[in-house]
């Protein structure tokens, strides 16, 4: 009875997910533009600073090399346009059709049959073992119950020796850790939500907009290094890291700095925390860009 309950739960999540992302698939093509304007927000910045250092490791770990790449949760498909700008070939995946729809304008050009553009879920993988020489999964972990499902179908579709590049929350960004906010409220509201006397240690999303108010933590973060064991646990080894966003500064959830200084601010710490010795600062990053190499199954070899 508990299994069949966490199941239904499980399905009306992802149910959720797919409302969710149905509603504001245009947002999130408009969030990632990456074209000057001086009052995009610190959000949208964040965003185009993740992309761009998702594609810096693709460019990096690739060289002249020509890539077959799973883009995992594509979304309005602006990742998948850079990919096959840079001489790729990639195949977009999506829970939700609407955004598949966008991704298909975006990269209509190159793909004007829209092949590429499946519907599929990072639990169940529509695709043979080893199809792909790198995977990305960018923003998409956190949306899940539980990362084990997620990570081991990233693995299995990816070659061994392909690239995998992962993207993570962080639970003790910057922000959260100097806001007396996150200590008073939230840490309370989580240990709530987190107490091992639940009767029911699915937490179900209430309504789509849920994920974006978190109220009851579906939408996860991470501390830093959280996923290290699952990765080597699915042969996954991690070769890199870049740190993305620090701030804005808040105090009781109000911004004490206007986004543009607070933007100058986050590139200054973002640039320091890729110096070796100043790595330590991405452990207060807003979110992380993990680059993972596949080295096979050492336990089958």
């Amino acid at each position: 009875m508990k299994q069949s309950m966490n199941k239904e739960t499980a399905v009306s999540h992802k149910n959720r997910i797919i409302e969710r992302f149905s509603s504001d698939s245009e947002y999130w093509r408009e969030v990632y533009a990456d074209s000057f304007d001086e009052n995009k927000t610190f959000l949208s910045i964040e965003m185009i600073e993740r992309k761009k250092a998702v594609l810096a490791f693709v460019n990096q770990y690739a060289g002249k090399q020509r890539l077959s790449v799973l883009d995992v949760g594509c979304g309005s498909g602006v990742i998948m346009k850079e990919i096959l700008e840079r001489g790729h070939s990639v195949t977009g995946m999506d829970i939700t059709q609407a955004m598949l729809e966008q991704a298909k304008s975006t990269v209509g050009q190159y793909l004007p049959d829209s092949a590429n553009c499946i519907l599929g879920d990072v639990e169940n993988i529509p695709a043979k073992d080893g199809s792909f020489d790198a995977v990305l999964s960018v923003g998409v972990l956190q949306y899940l119950h539980d990362d084990h499902r997620g990570v081991s179908e990233i693995s299995r579709v990816v070659k061994d020796g392909g690239l995998v590049i992962i993207t993570l929350p962080n639970i003790f960004r910057v922000g959260n850790f100097l806001d007396p906010y996150y200590f008073f409220v939230r840490a309370i509201q989580y240990l709530r939500y987190k107490s091992p006397f639940r009767k029911v240690k699915i937490i179900e999303a209430r309504s789509s907009n849920d994920f974006n108010l978190n109220d009851t933590f579906v939408n996860r973060r991470y501390y830093f290094g959280q996923l290290s064991g699952l990765f080597r646990l699915h042969c996954l080894s991690k070769v890199d890291l870049a740190g993305i966003g620090f701030g804005p500064i808040t105090f009781w959830l109000k911004k004490l700095l206007p986004d543009p200084l607070s933007i100058r601010i986050s590139r200054f710490i973002q640039r320091m925390s890729r110096i070796k010795c100043f790595s330590f600062l991405n452990i207060f990053a807003n979110r992380w860009v993990i680059c993972l190499k596949k080295q096979g199954d050492r336990r089958n070899p």
